[in-house]
C-alpha cells in the first residue's frame, strides 16, 4: 500500500522502485488529490471511509508512506514498512516511534537513502513486545 501525503517525484521514483524490487503491486487508498487543490473536481478529492483506509492496511503485503499515521497502523497491523521522513510534518516523531518499536531502519529522508534491505523480515513478535513494554510503562506513570 502507498499512502503518500505530500505526493513528490521522489516518492514516486521509490514506490516505483518497490514495485520493481519486490515485484509488488501498488494501491492506495487516498484520495486522488488533496482537498485543498480546489481546481480540482471534488469527486477527486474526497477522503474514503475509515474502514476503507483501514482495509488498505489489513491487505497490504507492505506500506510505503510519509504519514505518522500510517505508519502507526502499519506497525499495529505488523505490515513491513518503509517510512520517508516527512520532514514538514514533523520528523522527530517519525524517529522516536520507529526507534522506540526498533524499527529506525525503516526510515529514510531521500531516494538515495533507500535501499532494497529496508524491507527486511521484521520480528513482530518483537515489535509487539516493545510496544506491550511502553504500555505498561504509560500505565505506571
Amino acid at each position: 500500500m502507498v499512502h503518500i501525503l505530500d505526493a513528490t517525484d521522489e516518492k514516486s521514483a521509490v514506490a516505483k522502485r518497490i514495485e520493481h524490487d519486490f515485484s509488488l503491486r501498488p494501491f492506495s487508498v487516498c484520495q486522488e488529490y488533496s482537498e485543498y487543490e480546489v481546481s480540482k473536481p471534488i469527486s477527486k478529492r474526497i477522503q474514503p471511509p475509515v474502514e476503507q483506509w483501514l482495509r488498505g492496511f489489513m491487505d497490504a503485503e507492505a506500506v510505503f508512506t510519509d504519514s505518522f499515521h500510517a505508519c502507526v497502523f502499519a506497525i499495529l497491523f505488523n505490515k513491513p514498512l518503509i517510512v520517508f521522513c516527512n520532514k514538514e510534518r514533523g520528523a522527530s516523531r517519525f524517529k522516536s516511534l520507529l526507534t522506540m518499536v526498533g524499527l529506525e531502519h525503516s526510515l529514510f529522508t531521500s531516494k538515495e537513502d533507500y535501499a532494497a534491505n529496508m524491507f527486511r523480515k521484521i520480528d513482530f513478535d518483537k515489535v509487539n513486545q516493545r510496544i506491550e513494554q511502553w504500555r505498561d510503562f504509560s500505565m505506571e506513570q
